[in-house]
C-alpha cells in the first residue's frame, strides 16, 4: 500500500485545523449568545427534589445577596472576621425584565443560620467567619446568605456579591465618579471631603461617605436605607446614560481583590448585558423590611413586622411565610457569647 502523499498530509492537517476553529468559534458564539440573549441559561439551579424548578424558577428568577462590608483599614476583608454593613437581596426576573431589591437593615433581630441563636442580621459573617467549619470568609458569607434566606421563609439564594467599602470607592473613581442630588450635609476628614448640598459628582469618597452616614440616633439606619435606594437608583441611571455599564466588567476585574462571590465572570458579564440592554429604572422595584425599632442594653435592634414581611415574601419570592417561621415575636435575647 502506498504511503499517503505530503500533499494529502498537509489536507488533511488543514481540514483538521479548519474543524477545530469551527468548534471554536461555536463555542464562543454559543457563550456570547448566552450571555447577549439567553442570560438565565447561565446560572445552574440545584434543587434538593424533583418539581422544585417549576415552583421557584417557572419565570427565570435568580436571587443573589449584595454585601458591602464595613471599611476594612488596609487590611483585605478576607482577612477579616468583620461585620457587614449593607444587605440587600436582588432578585431578578429574566423573564419579565425587572429586579426587586429588598434591603434588610443591618440591625434587624433574626435567627442566626446553623447555630439556633438569635442577633442582628449584621453578625452573621462575623459568626460564620469565626466559628464556621472552615474559619474562612466563605463561611462567613454562608451564614450572611443562609441568614437572609431564613428571614425570607427559606426562599432559595444561590448566588452572593460581597465588596469591602474601601473598593467600592476605588471602583466609583476608576468609573469617573457618580453624579447625585445631595440632600444631606455631610462633613468629611478634611473640609474637601464634606458633601453639600444639592447635584454634584461623587468621587468614590463622596460616594462611600454619602453610603455609609448614619446619624448617631438609632432610628437613621432607616433613614440611611431610603437614601441608599436613591444613591442606587441613581447610580445606575448614571451609568447606563453615559454608556458605563459596559465598562464596569473590566474595572471590576481589577478590583476583583476587593470582592468576593460565587458567580462566574460568564454570569457577570450575563447580569450587566441585561441590565444594560433591558431594564429600565421602572423596572426597578427598592423594598426593605419593615419594622420596630427597640433597644437592648443600649444596642438598637430592628423587630420586623410580620405582616409586611408575609406580604414582601409572597410578592417578590412566591412564598407563604409559616406563622411558625417567623423568628421576631419575642423579647431582644442577650448576645450570643461562645
Amino acid at each position: 500500500m502506498r504511503g499517503i502523499s505530503r500533499e494529502t498530509k498537509v489536507f488533511i492537517s488543514l481540514g483538521i485545523a479548519g474543524v477545530i476553529i469551527l468548534i471554536s468559534i461555536a463555542v464562543i458564539f454559543a457563550g456570547v449568545y448566552r450571555v447577549l440573549y439567553n442570560p438565565a441559561s447561565l446560572f445552574k439551579h440545584d434543587f434538593p427534589a424533583p418539581g422544585q424548578v417549576e415552583k421557584y424558577f417557572n419565570r427565570k428568577i435568580v436571587n443573589i445577596v449584595l454585601i458591602g462590608m464595613d471599611p476594612t483599614k488596609h487590611q483585605p476583608f478576607q482577612e477579616q472576621g468583620n461585620r457587614v454593613d449593607t444587605i440587600i437581596v436582588a432578585s431578578i426576573n429574566f423573564d419579565h425584565n425587572r429586579v426587586a431589591l429588598i434591603s434588610i437593615p443591618r440591625d434587624t433581630y433574626v435567627e442566626i443560620a446553623h447555630l439556633g441563636l438569635r442577633d442582628k442580621i449584621s453578625k452573621a459573617y462575623y459568626y460564620g467567619f469565626t466559628y464556621g467549619s472552615k474559619g474562612s470568609p466563605k463561611e462567613g458569607l454562608r451564614y450572611t446568605v443562609d441568614t437572609a434566606s431564613l428571614v425570607f421563609g427559606g426562599a432559595r439564594i444561590p448566588y452572593y456579591v460581597a465588596m469591602d467599602m474601601d473598593g467600592l470607592a476605588q471602583l466609583v473613581d476608576a468609573l469617573g465618579g457618580v453624579e447625585f442630588d445631595v440632600d444631606i450635609m455631610i462633613s468629611g476628614e478634611t473640609a474637601d471631603d464634606d458633601l453639600y448640598l444639592g447635584p454634584q459628582l461623587l468621587s468614590g469618597k463622596g460616594y462611600l461617605a454619602y453610603l455609609t452616614y448614619r446619624e448617631p440616633d438609632v432610628a437613621d439606619d432607616l433613614a440611611r436605607i431610603e437614601r441608599q435606594k436613591r444613591l442606587m437608583i441613581a447610580t445606575f441611571d448614571h451609568f447606563k446614560r453615559t454608556g458605563r455599564l459596559k465598562g464596569i466588567l473590566h474595572t471590576y476585574q481589577a478590583y476583583k481583590d476587593h470582592v468576593i462571590t460565587n458567580l462566574s465572570l460568564n454570569q457577570v458579564a450575563a447580569l450587566l448585558v441585561f441590565a444594560g440592554e433591558r431594564i429600565e429604572l421602572d423596572s426597578i422595584s427598592l423594598r426593605s423590611l419593615q419594622g420596630e425599632l427597640l433597644e437592648h442594653a443600649g444596642e438598637p435592634y430592628l423587630i420586623p413586622d410580620e405582616r409586611d414581611l408575609a406580604a414582601l415574601v409572597k410578592e417578590v419570592f412566591g412564598l407563604e411565610l409559616k406563622a411558625d417561621a417567623l423568628p421576631f415575636t419575642v423579647p431582644v435575647e442577650p448576645q450570643f457569647k461562645p
